[in-house]
């Protein structure tokens, strides 16, 4: 008996390098409409992990229902994201979409030709090495069955050696990726999911977790525009900034923009769009590197909404202060004392990256630096709100005379203020 049984497992690893062989082909995925991306984040933890599997099934012309888990290519990029359906619209033929860790739906409509299919299971094979761990199961899978079949009876033998090579193929074709896309995993608070099926950082993960208005990583690699992930305002490079600089933050693209001289930068391609026309809390977020071998710009601004600096003409404005020692972060009110409330923190020129993010809640105005609010940080008495400009959002200082010298990196706004726990936690995230 058990030497039947050993004989049977070395059949079965034959038969089942056979099986990884077929479903490794092109063949099985396409004649199954299977589809399996790899989690490479792992802010779904500990529920998904970094190395699990997403098993995604064509649905073919079917609609699908509301709060069903869809892959797409977004419209306009192409990139695949997976979120959850929550709105069909059957005349447009759309979808309404959003993560679940997301505040609010996504901005643009999905056509229902672009979704590839929905979201079937999560494989947990985030404690094995992939893409072995889907020929390990599946060699086992076979070995053990086939050897069982050599030792029982004839039909018990067609069955298991039937059965075990079936799943066999089916566990190497699906369950080892069959893209080189990869996935990453939104944070969320509840055993629910979104998926975004892109090479991110849990950086950029649990920036969009926190619902910015807009967020412009500056992950491009050439080309003149920079992508507005969560919102719908890209920006315009000029001068142009240098880009393709290594990024403050680990994993996912990790790229950054360089601004070597006055008037580089980018800008909103829209003169004040609404999203981003704030007057009540705000928060405004990046990162900064200041050269230690270089004199930088008197007041060089990193992130501005501003018509004029005078008195009135400055919605917000993170940069730095005149002697280039500090970091700001300031705007005009309508009313209210101070008419321009200013936060300031020590600013180091060190070759070295420093997350900056201003805040302001309605009444006291906080700068923080890595992860700590520090500096000084003025209360506002009054009913006043952020003044507003009819001018574009800028990084560093295009067309303008007044952009620092440094790289930046990960800029993003919210119409909120952020917590010190969760300025804390993005910058806990930016190290992996």
């Amino acid at each position: 008996m058990a030497g039947r049984v050993a004989a049977g497992i070395v059949l079965g690893l034959v038969l089942g390098f056979a099986a990884v062989l077929v479903g490794l082909g092109s063949g099985l995925p396409r004649l199954t409409d299977w589809q399996s991306y790899t989690v490479v984040s792992g802010s779904m933890e500990p529920a998904v992990r970094s190395g699990d599997v997403v098993v995604i099934k064509n649905d073919g012309r079917r609609w699908v229902p509301i709060g069903t888990v869809v892959t797409y290519r977004q419209p306009g990029t192409g990139v695949l994201v997976t979120h959850r359906v929550v709105g069909v619209d059957p005349v447009r033929r759309e979808y309404t979409t959003q993560g679940d860790a997301n505040p609010a739906a996504d901005p643009v409509p999905v056509p229902a030709e672009a979704v590839v299919g929905s979201v079937r299971m999560v494989v947990p094979l985030g404690r094995l090495p992939l893409p072995g761990a889907g020929v390990v199961l599946c060699l086992a899978a076979v070995g053990v069955g086939v050897g069982l079949g050599v030792a029982g009876g004839r039909r018990a033998r067609r069955g298991l050696l039937a059965g075990t090579l079936v799943s066999g193929a089916l566990v190497a074709g699906v369950l080892v990726p069959t893209s080189a896309t990869s996935a990453q995993f939104t944070a969320t608070s509840s055993t629910t999911f979104s998926i975004a099926t892109t090479d991110r950082s849990a950086f950029a993960d649990r920036t969009q977790a926190l619902g910015p208005v807009a967020y412009w990583p500056l992950d491009e690699s050439s080309g003149p525009t920079a992508a507005d992930v969560a919102g719908t305002t890209p920006m315009s490079f000029v001068g142009p900034p240098t880009l393709d600089l290594a990024g403050a933050v680990t994993g996912g693209v990790k790229r950054a923009i360089g601004l070597n001289s006055n008037a580089q930068g980018a800008a909103t391609v829209a003169t004040g769009p609404a999203s981003l026309d704030i007057r009540g809390p705000i928060s405004v977020m990046a990162w900064v590197k200041l050269p230690s071998n270089v004199t930088n710009q008197a007041s060089g601004r990193v992130v501005s909404k501003l018509m004029y600096s005078g008195a009135g003409g400055v919605s917000y404005l993170l940069a730095l202060d005149a002697s280039t020692t500090h970091m700001r972060f300031l705007f005009d009110l309508t009313a209210g004392t101070p008419s321009r409330p200013t936060a300031a923190i020590p600013a180091p020129a060190d070759d070295a990256w420093h997350f900056y993010v201003g805040t302001w809640d309605g009444s006291t105005v906080r700068i923080f630096r890595d992860g700590v609010v520090g500096g000084t940080s003025p209360t506002v008495t009054g009913p006043g709100q952020l003044v507003s400009t009819a001018t574009k959002v800028a990084v560093g200082a295009p067309s303008f005379s007044e952009s620092f010298r440094g790289q930046v990196d990960e800029v993003a706004v919210w119409n909120r203020v952020l917590t010190p726990a969760e300025i804390a936690s993005l910058y806990a995230a930016a190290s992996g």
